[in-house]
């Protein structure tokens, strides 16, 4: 004999309440996304340079010589690329 509270009678309704309030919540995160996105991105690219130099800090000063090294070894390549190309 089935368990009664485990019917898809009894079930089934909760699980539609339950669908419908996930796809409300995600709506209403992509809304949000949508509104506060473009300013957060155009905010971030306005200050890409602030926020390398602040990143290298940070990385410098918590103890990170490997994180460290990698960032002066791109800084290096890049002053290496800008070299070679003001050469020709």
């Amino acid at each position: 004999m089935a368990d009664e509270r485990f019917s898809l009678d009894l079930l089934g309704p909760v699980i539609l309440e339950t669908r419908d309030e996930l796809r409300s919540l995600r709506d209403d995160v992509h809304r949000m996304r949508d509104e506060r996105f473009p300013a957060v991105d155009r905010t971030l690219s306005n200050h890409h340079d602030d926020i390398t130099v602040l990143t290298a800090m940070v990385m410098r000063y918590s103890s990170e010589p490997i994180a460290w090294a990698t960032m002066q070894a791109e800084i290096r390549k890049l002053a290496e690329r800008i070299e070679a190309l003001e050469r020709k």
